[in-house]
C-alpha cells in the first residue's frame, strides 16, 4: 500500500474519516521503515506482533540456486529440473512481462500446461488465469510479481525464481522473495524454491538476501543444487544414478547424460512392480539392450511370479538366483490374527477397542480405496489420534513430506493405500492393520502385497503385529486362500474381550 503511488495518500484520507474508537490493524510480511512512518501516522499508540526471524524464512522450504550464464542456460536447467523430479504444479516468477511471455511460450513448445500472468492483465482475466491454475487446468504458472502474494494453491510443490526479486533501485526486495517463495511449502506440506543465477549482479544480489535472513538460528538459506545448467551430451560423473525407467532411459538416449556402455551393474528393484506398472516394462528392457554384455544385473522382488520370471529370462539370460524359503517370506517375527465383524462400523469399532486395550507406538493401517482411507483418517481424528493419510493421488514430493512427518513421529497413525505398502522402514511401526484385505484387480487374494503389508512391522529386530479385519463371506474365503499360500494359520481375535487382546500384546 505505501510502495503503490497514491495508496498510501488515499489510505490517510480513508482513516481520517472514521470514528476514534475504530480498532485499526496493519499487516506486512516486513516492516520497513517506511511502514513504522506509515503506521505512526495511523495507528498512534500500536501493540505491535511480530513473528521471530526464524519464522519468516518459512523452514519447511528447502531453497537452493543453480548458476547458469544467461537466460537458455537458465531454461535449459529448468528443464533438467521436470526431467529429474516429479512436480504437481510449480510457479515460475520473472522481473519483466517479456521474459514471462517468452518462457511462457518456451515451456508450452516443451509440451507443459503453462499458465501466463502478468500486470497488464485486468482484474477478471488475472481470477480466470489463477482459478484454472488452482483446479489444475495447467500445472505451470509464469508470472511476475503481480501474483507474489495472497496466491494459496495447495499443489504447489516447487517455486521458481527465473529471476531474484529487485527493487526499482537494483537492491535486492526481500520482502518479495519472502512472498514469493512462500507459495509453496504451505497447508502443512515441504516446498521447494529454485533460484537461477546468471551473472555477478544476481549472485551479489541472493547473498545479500541470505545475509538478511543469515540471523534466523536454524533458518532455512538457498544453497547451491548445481554448479551449472547441464546440457545435452554432458556426462554424469557421479558413481550410482537412482531413477525411474523412464528418466533413466531419457537420460542415456534422449539427453545423453549417461554413457549406457560404461555402466557397470543395472539393478532392477521391486521387479514385479515395474512388470506390472504400464511401460515400465518395455523401458527398461530398452534400457537393459543399451548396456555392454559384462554388465552385472539384479532383479529384486519379494515374490516372483511367472511374470516376473519370463522377464527375467528375457534380461538375465543365465541368473544366479537366490531365493528366501516360504517360512521366511512370512516373517516369523509377527503375530497375525483377525477379527470378525459385519461392516465397516464394526471394523472401527474394533479397531477403537484395540487402541484402548493395547500401547501402540505407531501403525499402519491398510483400506483398499481412497474414500475409505479418507473416512477412517476423519474418524480416527475425531477421537484424538494424530494421523497422517498417503493415497495415490499424491504426488511424490507430496507422500514424502508425509512419510518423513511419521518417520520423525509427528503422527502416530498412517492410514493409506496399496501405495505404501513397499519399501517405507518405520523403527516404531508396532502395528500394521489390515481395514480392508488385498485383493488385485480380479478380487483375488494378493499375496505379494499382503506380504509387503504386514512386513512394515516386526523389523529392525523387533516383534511385530498384524491385524486384518474381516467384514463378510468373500473377504472369510481372501484370508483363507491367505492363510493357504503361506501355509500359516492366522488366528481369530476378539475385540470385545479385552483380556484376550492384553494377551496378544505380551
Amino acid at each position: 500500500m505505501i510502495a503503490t503511488q497514491g495508496h498510501q495518500d488515499q489510505s490517510i484520507r480513508i482513516q481520517r474519516m472514521l470514528p476514534r474508537n475504530c480498532q485499526m490493524l496493519l499487516f506486512s510480511a516486513t516492516f520497513e521503515d517506511s511502514v513504522w512512518k506509515f503506521a505512526q501516522k495511523v495507528v498512534p499508540d500500536p501493540n505491535i506482533i511480530k513473528l521471530k526471524r526464524e519464522e519468516e524464512t518459512l523452514d519447511t522450504i528447502k531453497q537452493y540456486y543453480v548458476l547458469c550464464n544467461n537466460r537458455d542456460e537458465k531454461f535449459q536447467a529448468l528443464c533438467n529440473l521436470y526431467g529429474a523430479i516429479t512436480i504437481a504444479q510449480a510457479m515460475i516468477f520473472c522481473h519483466t512481462r517479456k521474459t514471462a511471455s517468452w518462457l511462457a511460450a518456451e515451456l508450452s513448445k516443451e509440451g507443459h500446461q503453462v499458465a501466463l500472468l502478468s500486470g497488464e492483465m485486468v482484474v477478471e482475466q488475472r481470477a480466470a488465469v489463477i482459478e484454472r491454475f488452482r483446479e489444475g487446468k495447467e500445472k505451470v504458472l509464469v508470472t511476475t510479481n503481480v501474483c507474489a502474494r495472497g496466491i494459496d494453491v495447495e499443489q504447489v510443490s516447487v517455486v521458481i525464481n527465473f529471476d531474484l526479486p529487485v527493487d526499482k533501485d537494483g537492491n535486492p526486495d526481500n520482502e518479495t522473495y519472502l512472498h514469493r517463495i512462500g507459495r509453496t511449502g504451505r497447508f502443512g506440506k515441504r516446498g521447494l524454491a529454485v533460484n537461477m543465477v546468471d551473472s555477478k549482479h544476481s549472485m551479489n544480489i541472493l547473498n545479500r538476501i541470505q545475509e538478511h535472513f543469515s540471523e534466523s538460528p536454524g533458518g532455512s538459506l538457498p544453497r547451491p543444487c548445481l554448479t551449472g545448467a547441464m546440457e545435452r551430451g554432458q556426462k554424469i560423473s557421479e558413481h550410482i544414478v537412482i531413477g525411474t525407467p523412464g528418466t533413466v532411459l531419457d537420460w542415456c538416449s534422449k539427453l545423453k547424460f549417461i554413457d549406457p556402455k560404461k555402466i557397470k551393474v543395472f539393478v532392477l528393484d521391486e521387479a514385479d512392480v515395474m512388470i506390472a506398472t504400464q511401460g515400465h516394462q518395455d523401458q527398461s528392457i530398452r534400457i537393459q539392450r543399451m548396456l555392454p554384455r559384462n554388465c552385472q544385473m539384479l532383479l529384486f522382488s519379494a515374490t516372483f511370479e511367472d511374470s516376473v520370471w519370463k522377464f527375467a529370462q528375457k534380461v538375465v539370460p543365465d541368473p544366479n538366483i537366490i531365493k528366501l524359503k516360504r517360512e521366511e517370506e512370512t516373517l516369523d517375527t509377527i503375530k497375525q490374527y483377525y477379527v470378525l465383524c459385519n461392516n465397516r462400523d464394526e471394523k472401527f469399532q474394533a479397531l477403537c477397542n484395540l487402541y484402548g486395550a493395547i500401547t501402540i507406538a505407531q501403525a499402519m493401517i491398510f483400506c483398499h480405496t481412497r474414500k475409505t482411507a479418507s473416512w477412517l483418517a476423519a474418524e480416527l481424528s475425531k477421537e484424538g489420534h494424530q494421523v497422517a493419510l498417503l493415497s495415490g493421488e499424491m504426488v511424490v514430493e507430496q507422500r514424502a513430506a508425509v512419510i518423513e512427518r511419521f518417520r520423525e513421529g509427528k503422527e502416530k497413525v498412517l492410514v493409506t493405500t496399496n501405495v505404501c505398502a513397499r519399501g517405507i522402514d518405520v523403527e516404531q511401526v508396532s502395528v500394521v492393520i489390515n481395514f480392508d484385505l488385498p485383493v488385485d484387480k480380479d478380487g483375488n487374494p494378493d499375496n505379494e502385497t499382503y506380504l509387503h503389508r504386514i512386513g512394515r512391522t516386526g523389523r529392525f529386530g523387533k516383534r511385530g503385529l498384524a491385524v486384518n479385519m474381516v467384514d463378510s463371506k468373500h473377504s472369510m474365503n481372501i484370508l483363507n486362500r491367505i492363510q493357504e499360500h503361506f501355509n500359516k494359520k492366522i488366528e481369530r481375535l476378539d475385540t470385545d474381550d479385552l483380556d484376550e487382546i492384553e494377551k496378544i500384546a505380551n
